[in-house]
């Protein structure tokens, strides 16, 4: 703790500075920019607290830190009593990440991150390690939420099965249009081969697109 009018510190690591309520003058919001040397002013009487290399690890409770960390079932609620808003590497267990369907961060003001997928067992994984979040000031409303899914396994059985469907659709179309157009070849004018070719190729194209869809979303 510190209370003189300049302060001057050297060797910092993405260092916190607050007098408890506000970041101290001459420090950033970003912490990852408290790095290196940094001057903080402050003003007659105010006591200021460094906390250097600061992240916010679940788990992990940090003297005179005013940044928290709470569990309420699949979601994990961060608090700060800090007025700004503050760009923080948040390191946290999310469970198993391969049955991550959904992840979602709001903040307390209402702004949403949200990862779906592929997308959210990424994420999940990369919490583990730290992920920077913006943490504003709140008493439980900054939220990391999930939604649990199907293993990547199972996302993998999943869609294999959808494109086999698809195959299925895709043989099932082309043997129809091949007998159709082995019985009917002498009596069908050009046009209409020509309107049936069109027909046949707008349903494959539609079919492998939505193969390509269902299976990146899943």
């Amino acid at each position: 703790m510190f209370n003189s009018s300049i302060n001057y510190f050297q060797g910092f690591t993405s260092a916190l500075l607050t007098n408890g309520t506000s970041l101290c003058n001459g420090s950033s919001s970003n912490l990852a920019l408290n790095t290196g040397n940094i001057n903080i002013t402050l003003q007659p009487g105010e006591e200021a607290w460094v906390l250097n290399d600061f992240n916010l690890t679940e788990g992990v409770i940090r003297e005179y830190s005013p940044i928290a960390i709470n569990i309420q079932g699949k979601s994990k609620h961060i608090t700060s009593t800090i007025n700004e808003n503050l760009s923080i590497l948040v390191i946290a267990d999310l469970g198993d990440c391969d049955l991550k369907d959904l992840v979602t961060y709001k903040t307390d003001s209402g702004i949403t991150q949200t990862w779906q997928g592929n997308e959210a067992t990424k994420i999940c994984n990369q919490f583990k390690a730290g992920v920077i979040l913006t943490v504003e000031k709140s008493s439980s409303s900054n939220i990391i939420s999930w939604e649990d899914g199907t293993s990547t396994l199972g996302r993998a059985m999943l869609q294999i099965l959808i494109i086999l469907l698809g195959l299925i659709i895709l043989i099932v179309v082309l043997s129809f249009t091949y007998s159709y157009a082995k019985e009917n070849f002498d009596n069908i004018k050009l046009e209409d081969f020509v309107k049936y070719g069109i027909a046949v190729l707008l349903i494959l194209i539609l079919d492998i697109a939505l193969m390509v869809y269902i299976s990146s979303i899943i």
